[in-house]
């Protein structure tokens, strides 16, 4: 069986400096961008976040605008032009989801849209508890919505209704689970109540159609509850980097641990990134020299890191701009950088 790597690199996330015409001042609001506005002309670091790429668009939201004035944008990167955008309430936590093209967003209040790839609202909902984050179920293309306390809620795709309540009761009262990852017709959460009295949390799956548990393991430390921060999954295996920063290995049919390493790492704004041009390899991100594992066994080899940054050239009347994209930004935040030739 061919072995698929985890690599493990230590950075520090950085921000690009751009050659526009705009100059940030953090004491002055974010631009508001307009419909053909050049944005590349606007554009700044410290204002948009949160991108995604879908073909050749960019989707971002502003970030600490004022109240009444926060909006994802659809950005061209063949144009360096908006090509819509849409009020929303607040900003967001993290990047649009996209299935269908329809595209989920959701604020750090917990207001979701359900947005047409042309930027229409299709419907919009409020969560009852505090907002943690959102992953599309790729199976029915609902959106789950993890909360801080109160466990996760599974959203209908087409109407945006609360279909199903993912609560398992706990000792503190308290059900902060992970985001989720699938497995076949199986959703696995982290941070899983392993009882209702031990205080204990576990790695817990569920039958994506009867919501019955399937399996569930003893976690030895909280998980970091995001997929770019450590909890995901390559073929069958579930990929856990915890909060004291060992990672772990189980099987996603059994549940059973497989393997443990404790890679030395220091820092703890690591994350996960899976790079596109890397197929079948995974990147945990913190600070310098790369570590690679293999999945199967935890066993370190070499690496040799790769570029893994896109480029789209905008000409703007005849003016050459190269947009350079970490793809990076399919996590946190934006990573680009725009350079006039």
């Amino acid at each position: 069986m061919k072995l698929l790597p985890i690599i493990l690199l230590f950075i520090i996330a950085t921000t690009h400096s751009c050659d526009s015409n705009f100059n940030f001042d953090p004491s002055k609001a974010y631009p508001i961008l307009e419909i053909e506005d050049y944005w590349v002309n606007k554009f700044n670091q410290g204002g948009l976040q949160n991108a995604k790429i879908f073909e050749d668009r960019l989707f971002c939201n502003t970030i600490n605008i004022t109240k009444g004035q926060d909006f994802l944008y659809c950005l061209s990167l063949a144009t360096g032009k908006v090509i819509w955008k849409f009020p929303v309430k607040w900003y967001a936590s993290q990047p649009v989801e996209i299935y269908n093209n329809t595209i989920y967003f959701a604020t750090v209040l917990g207001n979701i849209y359900n947005i047409s790839i042309e930027g229409k609202l299709i419907w919009e909902q409020k969560l009852p508890a505090a907002y943690s984050g959102h992953t599309v179920n790729p199976t029915n293309g609902n959106l789950i919505v993890s909360t801080v306390v109160d466990g996760a809620y599974e959203l209908n795709s087409e109407t945006g209704e609360i279909i199903y309540h993912y609560e398992y009761q706990s000792k503190s009262g308290v059900c902060h689970l992970t985001q989720p990852i699938f497995y076949q017709n199986n959703v696995i959460f982290g941070n899983a109540p392993m009882d209702a009295s031990s205080g204990k949390e576990a790695l817990l799956c569920v039958d994506n159609d009867t919501k019955q548990v399937k399996w569930k393991t003893l976690l030895y430390a909280p998980v970091t509850p995001y997929e770019e921060q450590g909890f995901l999954l390559i073929d069958h295996y579930v990929l856990i980097l915890d909060r004291v920063n060992r990672v772990f290995c189980f099987d996603a049919n059994t549940g059973n641990n497989l393997w443990i390493k404790e890679p030395n790492i220091k820092y703890i704004n690591i994350k996960w990134i899976l790079y596109s041009k890397l197929v079948g390899k995974t990147v945990i991100d913190p600070i310098g020299i790369p570590i690679a594992l293999n999945v199967e066994t935890g066993e370190g080899f070499d690496y040799k890191e790769a570029d893994h940054r896109d480029k789209y050239t905008i000409d703007k009347n005849g003016v050459k701009y190269d947009i350079l994209i970490e793809d990076r930004v399919k996590t946190m935040g934006l990573d680009i950088s725009i350079e006039q030739r």
